[in-house]
This record gives C-alpha cells, sequence and structure tokens, in this order.
C-alpha cells in the first residue's frame, strides 16, 4: 500500500494516503469539516498548512536528525545537528509569541501535529528549559488536547524502553 514501506499508512476505500500530515487534513475535511481544527477560510487554512510544512520540514526534520542517531544507533549527540534544531526551537518561540496556541486562541491541527514533534524531547528526557515558551506550550499542550496522554503516553515510553535495549 505504501511505497515507503513506512506507517502511517491510512486505506479509505479506494484512496490511500501515507503521510501524516495528509491524513490528519483528509480526516478533518471528511469528519469535522469547518472544525477550527482546520477551518474552511481560505486564510486561516492557509496559516495551519504553513505551520504543517514548518512542522515536517524545519522542526521534524531538525529534531529527527539530532535524536534518531542517539535514540536509534546509541550515537553521541552532534553539535552540529543540535544548532539547527536549536534554531528551529527559537522560531517555534517566535511564532507562538504571546499566543497560546500557533494560531491564536483555538488549537489547531498545527498544534496536534507540533505536539507529536515535541514528543522527541519526552523519549530522550531532553530539557526544554532554553526555550522557555516552547517548553510552556508543550506542557499546556499536553493537558489541553483531551487525549494526549492515552494516544501518545504509551507509545512513548515504548520508544524510550526500546531505545534503552
Amino acid at each position: 500500500l505504501n511505497p515507503a514501506h513506512t506507517v502511517p499508512t491510512m486505506v479509505d476505500g479506494s484512496l490511500v494516503l501515507f503521510e501524516s500530515r495528509a491524513i490528519v487534513t483528509y480526516l478533518v475535511d471528511k469528519y469535522a469539516a469547518g472544525s477550527p481544527l482546520y477551518p474552511h477560510d481560505i486564510e486561516k487554512r492557509a496559516v495551519i498548512n504553513n505551520l504543517l510544512m514548518f512542522d515536517i520540514g524545519t522542526l521534524y526534520k531538525t529534531m529527527s536528525a539530532y535524536f534518531y542517531p542517539v535514540l536509534l544507533f546509541k550515537k553521541e549527540y552532534d553539535p552540529a545537528t543540535e544548532a539547527p534544531m536549536t534554531d528551529a526551537l527559537q522560531v517555534l518561540g517566535k511564532l507562538l509569541s504571546d499566543k497560546p496556541y500557533l494560531t491564536g486562541s483555538d488549537i489547531s491541527l498545527a498544534d496536534i501535529v507540533v505536539a507529536g514533534t515535541l514528543s522527541f524531547v519526552d523519549v530522550a528526557s531532553y530539557s526544554l528549559d532554553a526555550h522557555p515558551k516552547v517548553r510552556d506550550y508543550y506542557s499546556a499542550l499536553k493537558k489541553d488536547l483531551p487525549y494526549y496522554a492515552e494516544v501518545n503516553d504509551k507509545g512513548i515510553e515504548m520508544f524510550r524502553k526500546y531505545t534503552q535495549k
């Protein structure tokens, strides 16, 4: 189904999607159209799309480059990969500005996806104290997203145990 042979993969009738951001936007459009998570308003949606692209192209990319070699291959942290991640976290802090969530007062798909990316810090026991806005935002998301613990905590713990083998 998925030419990359990776997860996630979603099948809905004849439709096959294998990129998580495509999956979440499709699911909201199909089952919660017009939701504040991904509103119909083209400008609001463009802002969310921009943040989804920032997540995959910058935040996730730099965090995975920093954490995966250590977590999966038992290598040492590489300062050369920490600098881009630090830059991405600083940008995330600037994007938050004084807002509770990335797009303002409502949680959007961008917040949900970014929360998943930030979960690297839980697996690696990495402190976000150098990025207080991001730290506080992530802490708030873990409380404000109704199913965050149910959906993520078990996976984070499984990943943590796997990486400690």
